[in-house]
């Protein structure tokens, strides 16, 4: 039955380039897990400053971090979602992170 609906992904999202002139005006942060084996620290770190000129905020875990350290991501998420609207508050568990 998987063989009848498998489907292989299109190509253009590996293939073609960025459609837009530049990259959007939004909040963007860059977060690595500090032990991914499939793209290692140093990678991430070189290509967030070659692609979007950001420095990038570390987090122990691996490749699949959301399963290795998932509550940590979900604090670190939380505490970038609330700088963003100013409504960092230094009681709850979610931490401050580097502006670029």
């Amino acid at each position: 039955a998987q063989a009848r609906t498998w489907q292989d992904q299109s190509s253009p999202p590996l293939a073609d380039p960025w459609p837009l002139p530049a990259w959007p005006d939004v909040p963007t942060r860059v977060l690595a897990a500090r032990h991914d084996r499939m793209f290692p620290l140093e990678f991430q770190r070189r290509i967030a400053r070659e692609r979007v000129g950001l420095e990038v905020d570390e987090i122990d875990g691996g490749h699949m971090v959301a399963m290795s350290n998932p509550a940590e991501l979900a604090d670190r998420l939380e505490a970038y979602r609330l700088a963003v609207r100013g409504e960092w508050r230094s009681d709850g568990p979610a931490r401050p992170f580097r502006d670029p």
